[in-house]
């Protein structure tokens, strides 16, 4: 009468069977997300990455062309390179789209000298002419 065939106790009791499948999980793993040295995957560019890039490039060169022609001009100031700062133009349009919330006071205390609303009502107050007194004669 044939048994049932034998747990195989002592291997199970010396990790022989938790050994093979961390090896097969790390043999997974390493052939999953391998990647060769000294070269890192990129994100495929698209159209507008590849616009943005070169309009950059041609701000730079133009920036320096121009700081090139002042040197040679005559212009004693010395070179230095250009920082990321200098290409961020800072628009001058309102930070708030909606025209209900120009004049609005910010609810958090930023510490600044002045409020952004304040900032702006001022800006607007310069831009327009002041009223003149009329006297009657």
């Amino acid at each position: 009468m044939p048994t049932k065939p034998p747990t195989p106790i002592k291997q199970v009791i010396n990790g022989y069977y938790g050994e093979a499948a961390e090896q097969d999980a790390r043999r997974i793993y390493e052939e999953t997300y391998k990647v060769p040295l000294g070269k890192i995957p990129r994100p495929k560019q698209t159209k507008a990455s590849k616009l943005h890039a070169e309009s950059a490039r041609t701000r730079m060169a133009e920036k320096e062309k121009e700081r090139l022609e002042k040197l040679e001009q005559g212009d004693k100031e010395e070179p230095k390179e250009l920082d990321d700062e200098e290409l961020v133009e800072t628009p001058k349009e309102d930070l708030f789209k909606m025209k209900r919330f120009r004049n609005v006071a910010p609810r958090v205390n930023t510490n600044l000298k002045k409020s952004p609303a304040k900032t702006l009502k001022e800006e607007n107050a310069a831009e327009q002419p002041a009223p003149v007194p009329q006297t009657t004669t």
